[in-house]
């Protein structure tokens, strides 16, 4: 912007103090005016609320039928092979026995099994219970009480038994020869169970224990409990030939027909055992009369 002198209005530099012609002050040049603020914007509204899409949720089947239970059987170790596929009916029998301790109290969640229990679950084909019996190195207190507890109650009923047409003199030595059919099959068992040990390898093809064996027929055990009904008690244990069948499967991982054949061995050396013993006992009884 060109400027002109007051006074004598010669044009003049911008920014000076003195007019170069007439010398007169010349006014101090405006400031320049300070920036105008920007226009404001143009107010937007916001954008209208979209909702997400809806997705359909269907609603439950409350009538769908159950899931499939995990898979039956465990990983070899501790001795023992893996675990073999149990039979249908062998599953169907033991959800029964596993229902059936839930019921009565004796299942808790995240408990581990008691005695009754484990005599429970395995009197109803449970191969988890031989299992884990013969895995238990140190549950050999529990497994003779197990196999105690039947042995003990056939005896009462053999008893009952023998009350009911006993008389006179026979009466007298009821309890004396219940002593020993006890000890008979004791010994008997225990020989048993060292020629199955002593055969496994060669019968059902892998090597086991005295104890493994011992611990896991004991719980297969359990249906002599019922020996303490006369006669009836004698025809239901007979169960305990499909326990011990499955019992030896299981520790074995053997088929049907191998595991069968090292029970029967372990039966005729039962059988022969107390053909033995019998006739000492019974002869060392009349010594001591």
């Amino acid at each position: 912007m060109k400027m002109f002198c007051a006074a004598c209005g010669s044009p003049v530099q911008t920014g000076g103090k003195f007019c170069g012609v007439c010398g007169q002050p010349l006014p101090e040049a405006p400031a320049a005016p300070p920036p105008s603020p920007p226009a404001p914007l143009p107010c937007q509204p916001p954008p209208p609320y979209q909702p997400p899409p809806y997705q359909a949720v269907p609603p439950p089947n409350y009538y769908a039928p159950p899931q499939a239970a995990p898979a039956y059987g465990a990983p070899a170790g501790g001795g023992l092979p893996a675990s073999p596929q149990p039979w249908d009916f062998q599953v169907t029998v033991a959800g029964y026995g596993e229902n059936l301790a839930r019921s009565l109290g004796m299942a808790k969640p995240g408990a581990p099994m008691g005695l009754l229990e484990m005599m429970l679950r395995g009197a109803f084909l449970d191969g988890r219970v031989y299992r884990q019996a013969a895995l238990d190195e140190g549950g050999n207190g529990a497994a003779i009480l197990a196999l105690a507890l039947p042995f003990i109650l056939s005896a009462v009923g053999s008893t009952l038994l023998g009350s009911l047409f006993s008389f006179g003199v026979l009466g007298r030595y009821m309890l004396v020869m219940m002593t020993i059919t006890a000890v008979v099959g004791i010994l008997a068992t225990v020989v048993a169970l060292v020629v199955m040990s002593a055969l496994s390898q060669a019968i059902v093809g892998w090597k086991l224990g005295f104890g493994q064996i011992f611990r896991a027929l004991a719980y297969a055990q359990s249906p002599g409990v019922l020996g303490i009904i006369p006669v009836l008690g004698a025809l239901l244990g007979l169960w305990r030939i499909p326990t011990s069948l499955v019992a030896i499967r299981e520790i074995s991982a053997a088929d049907g027909g191998k595991s069968a054949i090292l029970l029967i061995v372990g039966g005729v050396a039962s059988v022969v055992a107390g053909l033995a013993l019998s006739p000492l006992l019974l002869a060392g009884f009349a010594f001591l009369r």
